[in-house]
């Protein structure tokens, strides 16, 4: 049963998670808090979310120092993504548990990517969610070509203002 604020009503938590190599590795207190950034109440579609430790630490009766030993092991295996600037989290193989299944559900994913305050983790998300299917009009519709190959330095010098004016 979700709470009346849930951002979502399903969730999926494939089982091959328990083959994991990364994941089996952990302690349990990781295993559980891992579990938990996946489940709890504040995800939505994109996998990421703020979440300060003192809320997370609240929602699992653990204290912050605990929670952040704990959320460091998460850190080091690579299953999550968090910006301590930000207090953002995203579990990095989001996607594979909760794919995007049609065109709507990837616009609004991208839509809640953009919105991340967080720009390591959203290059991250965006990166992840554009080997969905379904997603290639999201980000496009999103990303426009001309900032993203501004950003990955294709236009740092004026020799190439025809190109841009081409479009």
């Amino acid at each position: 049963m979700t709470s009346k604020n849930s951002k979502r009503h399903y969730n999926s938590v494939k089982p091959k998670l328990w083959r994991n190599k990364k994941f089996v590795g952990l302690s349990d207190q990781a295993r559980l808090l891992y579990l938990w950034y996946m489940t709890n109440s504040e995800v939505d579609s994109s996998g990421c979310y703020y979440m300060p430790d003192t809320i997370a630490a609240g929602h699992l009766n653990w204290n912050v120092e605990a929670l952040n030993g704990t959320k460091r092991e998460l850190i080091d295996a690579e299953l999550i993504l968090f910006d301590d600037d930000t207090n953002e989290v995203w579990t990095v193989d989001w996607f594979e548990h909760n794919p995007i299944t049609n065109p709507k559900l990837a616009i609004g994913t991208v839509r809640l990517i953009t919105d991340i305050e967080s720009d390591w983790i959203s290059k991250a998300a965006i990166n992840a969610a554009a080997k969905q299917p379904h997603t290639s009009q999201a980000i496009s519709d999103h990303y426009p070509v001309e900032e993203m190959a501004a950003e990955a330095g294709l236009y740092e010098d004026d020799s190439h203002d025809d190109l841009r004016d081409a479009g």
